[in-house]
């Protein structure tokens, strides 16, 4: 558990709804996303949430290379590919998970060496034609990163064709 007044990382921030939710909780953060209208969509919801400008800041910048000050935790929700209304093949899954583990690893490979405690972070967990719910190889993730899996959980509704997978790691 993140404690009042510690600092969190969200390398995928978005429009801000994770560091909003943490801000609520009295947790300061660090929100980082490379495109210029997420940023500018995470500044107008703080913003508007009337957070003070001393417990966050806001980075334009590419989470593989970014270089940020020491934080206790990390949570995010990366892009999850493209939205699916209908199921796919197990072969464009693959695709999709490898793009997806490259970008992780990358990430992880540069944020870890600043953040002090867990890193906690969504997947997407695709239905296949066979009915079958598919994730990322978190042990190509975790082999190339050097991080250790300390728990995963799924979230899914049964109609849904990408639901998540959510991974907890520590170094």
């Amino acid at each position: 558990k993140v404690k009042k007044d510690e600092v969190m990382l969200d390398p995928f921030c978005g429009i801000g709804s994770i560091l909003q939710e943490a801000l609520l909780q009295g947790i300061n953060v660090i929100g980082i996303d490379n495109e210029t209208q997420a940023i500018n969509g995470a500044r107008k919801n703080l913003e508007w949430g009337k957070f003070s400008r001393q417990n966050y800041k806001l980075m334009q910048d590419d989470s593989r290379k970014v270089k940020f000050d020491k934080v206790d935790v990390m949570v995010s929700e990366p892009n999850l590919g493209e939205t699916l209304k209908n199921t796919i093949n197990e072969g464009k899954a693959q695709m999709i998970f490898k793009n997806y583990e490259h970008l992780m690893i990358a990430v992880l490979n540069n944020v870890k060496k600043n953040v002090k405690g867990l890193m906690v972070f969504t997947a997407p967990k695709i239905l296949i034609f066979n009915k079958k719910r598919v994730s990322c190889n978190i042990d190509n993730i975790t082999k190339f990163t050097g991080l250790k899996l300390i728990s995963r959980h799924e979230e899914y509704r049964y109609d849904q064709v990408v639901g998540r997978d959510i991974f907890v790691l520590r170094s």
